[in-house]
């Protein structure tokens, strides 16, 4: 049984928002194509693609904050896993064959305060997680994924 799905693939010109792709996006090791990473320190390849969840969005929405898939300029948007619960060598088998390899926790842009001012402080410890790219692919909303943890 998987343990998610894609709710949605974004990608932007650098910052927030990312806009999302319905058609899908190939993710390449240096993360999503047509992705911009606007700073320096973004650009490395255990920080390749951003993972966050319906469930963290859902909560932020609870608390007034006006946001949806691509916003807090996510990469991947998932529904059905803990992302704030997995630890950095836990692995992300996406259908069709894309993996990805969980880095760290991402942690909260200040570009998220005029989305919604206090967003940035809100979303510390509930950003989801930065991955490093292990089998490239197609990532589409709609493909299911499974969480392996490390053993």
């Amino acid at each position: 049984m998987p343990s998610g799905w894609i709710v949605s693939v974004n990608v932007g010109a650098g910052g927030v928002p990312k806009t999302p792709r319905p058609e899908g996006v190939r993710l390449g090791q240096q993360g999503l194509d047509g992705d911009v990473q606007g700073h320096e320190k973004h650009r490395k390849p255990q920080r390749a693609i951003s993972i966050l969840s319906v469930e963290l969005l859902n909560e932020f929405q609870k608390e007034g904050f006006r946001v949806s898939p691509g916003l807090m300029a996510e990469n991947v948007t998932v529904y059905g896993v803990d992302l704030c619960a997995l630890e950095a060598g836990t692995r992300i088998k996406f259908e069709g064959g894309a993996e990805v390899e969980v880095a760290s926790q991402r942690k909260p842009c200040y570009q998220l305060n005029p989305v919604g001012e206090g967003l940035e402080q809100a979303a510390v410890g509930r950003s989801g997680v930065m991955c490093s790219v292990i089998t490239e692919g197609m990532l589409k909303p709609g493909m299911t994924f499974d969480v392996v943890r490390p053993s």
